[in-house]
């Protein structure tokens, strides 16, 4: 691999791993713990429940979410399974175990967008929202006009406006998850983007760098935990946070620009700011539109009414 490529990748990285939104309250709805084994090894989960217990007590909570979920059952096995995606069954059933490629401080994971298209990601579990590259949305034909939500990122460049789109189709070793929110933005050709946390919360995941393995394991145990609509009570209650979440944090931004235009008498300001806000408006339609959407399919599934707070 170039130079080149090794900087992007470890550019990406440094600076999408915090892939917070300028002016956004940050969409991670799942804890995300760190722990390192007996050769010191750091390993990264969503679940402190795959951490061996002798470990535990040693592990840190490096970030932290408003959304309280009682602990799971599942159990992750330090397996060494490179080159194999292994499924096993019961509430080992839902389980997937994915090789990665590392390349420099990052790893790689092959993907399928939309069905069809081969993707090569950078995993990281520190982006809020997966990434997608121009090209890629080109070649998914995936249109992007006025009327596209766009949201503000903060990057090691400065802030930059990224095209939210909706994917059909995010699938990982096996493992297909539908309707997949993610940005548009310049990568360098090679690679697709990064794979965030729009995509990772829809299972336990971990990750065990000594293995380069990704093991997703189900959110829910079908065979002990009661399921509305193939959902159980973490996926529809994270589904609504995450809606509301930027909801809420786009209203707060058009509060604040209206204060800031109230203020401006500078022409080239009060256009910029008046522009700022015709975008939050319409990110607001956007998102209402997607929690109606999840509102009508909670409603349809009978999921219980406190899931959806």
């Amino acid at each position: 691999m170039s130079v080149v490529k090794n900087r992007f990748i470890a550019l990406l990285f440094l600076s999408l791993s915090v892939l917070f939104i300028f002016f956004l309250p940050s969409t991670c709805y799942s804890d995300i713990y760190s722990w390192k084994d007996e050769k010191g090894i750091e390993h990264f989960t969503n679940n402190i429940n795959t951490i061996p217990r002798q470990h535990r007590k040693r592990s840190k909570l490096i970030k932290r979410t408003k959304l309280k979920e009682g602990p799971f059952k599942t159990e992750t096995k330090g397996e060494d399974l490179k080159g194999k995606e292994k499924k096993t069954s019961g509430l080992e059933n839902q389980r997937t175990v994915v090789s990665l490629r590392q390349s420099g401080n990052s790893f790689i994971v092959s993907a399928t967008l939309n069905g069809s298209y081969e993707a090569l990601f950078v995993l990281d579990t520190g982006a809020s929202i997966t990434t997608i590259s121009k090209d890629a949305a080109a070649k998914l034909r995936i249109k992007i006009t006025p009327d596209t939500p766009v949201l503000s990122l903060q990057t090691a460049n400065g802030i930059i406006d990224a095209p939210l789109i909706k994917l059909k189709s995010i699938s990982v070793g096996g493992r297909k998850e539908k309707d997949m929110m993610a940005v548009v933005l310049d990568v360098e050709p090679g690679f697709t983007g990064l794979l965030g946390l729009t995509f990772l919360n829809e299972f336990n995941y971990s990750v065990n760098p000594n293995d380069q393995v990704l093991t997703l394991d189900s959110l829910e145990d079908p065979d002990t935990e009661k399921l509305y609509g193939g959902h159980g009570q973490k996926w529809w209650k994270q589904k609504f946070y995450m809606l509301r979440s930027y909801v809420d944090g786009e209203k707060k931004i058009i509060e604040e620009l209206e204060r800031m235009k109230s203020k401006t008498e500078d022409k080239k300001r009060l256009l910029w700011i008046e522009d700022r806000i015709e975008i939050k408006n319409n990110n607001v339609k956007f998102f209402k539109k997607e929690l109606k959407n999840l509102k009508t399919k909670a409603t349809i599934a009978m999921v219980p009414g406190r899931w959806k707070q």
